[in-house]
């Protein structure tokens, strides 16, 4: 479902006369693979954020044994995945930087085909369409740290989110 949304997409871009990247597509391509493996790792108790990178190496390193990417494709790839982690840091300064970030639009263009097909939350895409297009005070009120309940302690237990949903379904 995923890679067929991925190649929708882009047929009606080239039809609107946009243009499409290659590493865009072969990110979609590739995505389930390095989701996967970056899940599989992360249950063998590696963290989230180097999970994701060793899973997007290993997956780019078999890759390109079969087919030749260049380097500046490979590495466009890698930024795109893992700019998926950052889009769930929405408070402080951390949206301003990723919104600055020279890939943002193709990491959120990302995030929104993985909403549409169930592998991210949708709240979380819309959260950053608003973010891109709200004001200053706007967007300051979107990123203060959400105040915690009275019976909550800094520090308190946390769980893991797990925005990184198969895509297989």
């Amino acid at each position: 479902v995923f890679i067929a949304k991925a190649l929708e997409n882009s047929d009606r871009r080239i039809a609107e006369g946009k243009t499409i990247t290659p590493y865009f597509l072969l990110s979609a391509f590739l995505w389930e693979s390095v989701q996967s493996l970056a899940v599989e790792k992360m249950q063998q108790g590696e963290e989230e954020s180097f999970a994701f990178q060793h899973a997007a190496s290993e997956v780019l390193s078999k890759q390109v044994k079969s087919i030749s990417i260049p380097k500046r494709v490979t590495q466009s790839m890698r930024e795109v995945w893992l700019l998926q982690l950052r889009f769930t840091k929405q408070t402080g300064g951390r949206p301003y930087r990723l919104l600055a970030h020279p890939r943002f639009r193709a990491a959120y263009d990302f995030l929104l085909l993985r909403a549409e097909t169930g592998g991210a939350e949708q709240e979380l895409a819309d959260w950053w369409t608003r973010f891109q297009v709200a004001d200053e005070a706007e967007q300051k009120k979107m990123t203060r740290p959400r105040s915690m309940g009275k019976n909550k302690r800094k520090g308190g237990s946390r769980t893991k989110n797990n925005n990184y949903k198969s895509t297989n379904d």
